[in-house]
């Protein structure tokens, strides 16, 4: 059985396995997507959000960069000028990752799928 087909069989919907397989391909992006999840308002910039993540600055700049270009991280600028960081407000991509969370938090048998799908 494929990781699909293993998705599947655990419950999540479509959506949220192409989300699973397009955006949660590294243990640093998955660590950052688990925090905006936590803290869907906050606003940080990279090195601190870098740090609240237990990351450098540098391990975080590509995956922060595709997380933007598939409009799950919006950048914004603070009024000091300096560039912040903050999950998108859209309901769907919010909703579908929340799902995902979700079964993360509650089933053993996703997690450790998922912990092999970041792994490669």
């Amino acid at each position: 059985m494929d990781f699909e087909d293993q998705f599947l069989a655990l419950g999540l919907d479509s959506e949220a396995i192409a989300f699973i397989q397009k955006h949660m391909l590294s243990e640093v992006k998955w660590a950052m997507l688990r925090f905006l999840h936590e803290y869907p308002e906050l606003s940080k910039t990279r090195a601190a959000f870098a740090k609240l993540i237990g990351r450098s600055e540098h391990l975080i700049v590509s995956e922060i960069d595709q997380l933007i270009t598939a409009g799950i991280v919006t950048a914004n600028e603070a009024e000091d000028g300096t560039v912040v960081y903050s999950l998108t407000k859209d309901p769907t991509i919010r909703k579908t990752l929340a799902n995902i969370i979700k079964l993360y938090k509650t089933n053993r048998a996703f997690r450790r799928l998922l912990a092999t799908h970041i792994m490669g």
